[in-house]
């Protein structure tokens, strides 16, 4: 379930500081904020989003990825995608006799039925019998990033983090292309 994220800004303030540019570094200047401030966005959802599911940041921030803009191709993408969580990978507990429990986000379940075990190859997981009988296992599975990413208040967190720093950003990456072009600044 990949999230898409758009926001539109009016940059017709910025306008007169760019004819004072050429066109390659403009679109320097351009990419180079469109990436910092995906970058900026990523942060941020990772901080939002890793207490609300209760893994740590490292976890939550493989699951996202971001789409550089390039100066031919104006456009920066925040990208989430994967899989629901293996129920291990939080904080689980058997309870031998009445299940497990795992501690997602600042909520604590009981699984009823369900068991820590681990298979021949060595794979650790919770599960939970799928008949009356010793039959086939069914791993248990928590949240996923991406549909925690998909939230109203990750996605307004994110998106008022956009409209704060793109224009931070375009302004920073355009002075530096300007003292770049007055030979005041080394490589741009």
């Amino acid at each position: 379930m990949p999230l898409d994220l758009r926001v539109q800004m009016d940059v017709t303030a910025a306008v007169k500081t760019l004819d004072a540019l050429s066109s390659p570094r403009l679109q320097r200047a351009a990419a180079a904020a469109l990436n910092d401030t995906a970058k900026n966005a990523q942060v941020q959802a990772v901080k939002e989003v890793a207490p609300l599911i209760g893994l740590p940041s490292r976890d939550v921030k493989q699951a996202t990825s971001i789409a550089t803009a390039s100066t031919g191709h104006l456009e920066s993408q925040f990208i989430t995608a994967g899989r629901p969580v293996p129920l291990i990978r939080f904080k689980v507990r058997d309870q031998r006799g009445t299940g497990v429990t795992a501690r997602i986000g600042r909520k604590t379940d009981t699984f009823h039925h369900a068991f820590i075990a681990r298979l021949r190859g060595g794979y650790r997981g919770v599960w939970e019998r799928q008949g009356k009988e010793r039959g086939p296992l069914r791993q248990l599975f928590g949240p996923s990033v991406p549909g925690m990413m998909a939230r109203h208040d990750v996605q307004a967190v994110v998106t008022r983090t956009i409209d704060a720093q793109l224009l931070k950003n375009l302004a920073r990456q355009l002075d530096r292309q300007m003292r770049a072009a007055a030979g005041k600044a080394g490589k741009a």
